[in-house]
């Protein structure tokens, strides 16, 4: 007799067909009863259809047109019939135990909508990176003041009560850098956060990813949490002056960024942004200035 579904493993794809086996084959060797793996091909070009078909019934598969990672990722969710929603990126994989490890910790739990846990960092080609840069923060309850400083969660380690996700809005598909920090933010405004030390997947860095774009990246940053200040402001007024802090820090770096390629009006506005949202940042603007002055002589 099936296993109800428990867990539903959600992978969105596109172009992915190199990578996609191993994540797939490392989710359905977890040997979890109730898992059901959902995928939905963003309308990919290359190889991926036959990848999926591939797999028969093995995996939920759906196939649309191109309209982005956060409509795929909505998909999904929509799919998914598990209790939680357990995200393995296509160019990413678990490592054995993840699911019989994690799912225990959140039943234990109840009040805890989301569980992330450490990563392994691999290179394009799955060869281990020991150096790679890991989050400074890796904390654990009401995480929400530290999220805000930095997106500490890495994606295909996080596994989620799907009520939790639905209750936030799902993904908003006008994102297309920093969705998954905008849906933890809003997850951790209202649910405490539950970490787990022990690396439970391979989180592949390679020039294919969206995050390869620094000045891409660093202005969505600004955008979302620009998005959030009036809506902590009123969830959770007590972070409210840490928002305010975290989006002048961002502003900062992209006026930064902005100089170096020439935007000198808008990086004017990005450090005036910064000083009306914390006037302590008055000193590192004008050390910005400044040091782009010397930079260009």
């Amino acid at each position: 007799m099936t296993a109800p579904v428990r867990v539903s493993a959600v992978t969105p794809t596109y172009n992915r067909a190199r990578y996609l086996p191993q994540a797939l084959d490392s989710a359905l060797a977890q040997g979890f009863d109730g898992l059901e793996v959902v995928v939905v091909d963003d309308g990919s070009t290359d190889g991926t259809p036959g990848v999926c078909a591939g797999y028969g019934d093995r995996i939920r598969c759906r196939r649309r047109e191109n309209a982005g990672q956060s409509a795929a990722w909505n998909l999904c969710l929509e799919m998914a019939r598990g209790e939680y929603v357990a995200f393995l990126d296509s160019d990413d994989a678990w490592l054995p135990g993840k699911l019989a490890r994690q799912v225990p910790l959140l039943d234990a739990d109840p009040g805890a909508a989301l569980l992330y846990a450490e990563v392994r960092y691999v290179d394009g080609d799955g060869r281990e990176i020991p150096g790679a840069r890991r989050p400074r923060r890796t904390p654990s309850g009401r995480v929400l003041g530290d999220l805000l400083a930095d997106n500490f969660l890495r994606t295909p380690t996080v596994i989620a009560r799907r009520s939790a996700l639905l209750e936030a809005g799902g993904f908003r598909p006008g994102l297309v850098h920093g969705n998954d920090w905008d849906m933890w933010l809003r997850v951790a405004t209202r649910h405490r956060v539950l970490f787990d030390p022990t690396p439970s997947a391979l989180y592949r860095l390679h020039g294919e990813q969206m995050v390869a774009d620094r000045h891409l990246l660093a202005a969505a940053r600004v955008r979302i949490l620009e998005d959030h200040l009036e809506r902590i402001a009123t969830e959770a007024p007590g972070h409210a002056g840490e928002a305010r802090r975290a989006l002048a820090v961002r502003c900062l770096k992209l006026a930064r960024l902005e100089l170096r390629g020439g935007g000198k009006e808008r990086a004017e506005a990005l450090m005036e942004r910064a000083v009306s949202l914390a006037p302590a940042a008055r000193l590192e603007a004008w050390r910005i200035r400044i040091s782009e002055r010397f930079r260009r002589r």
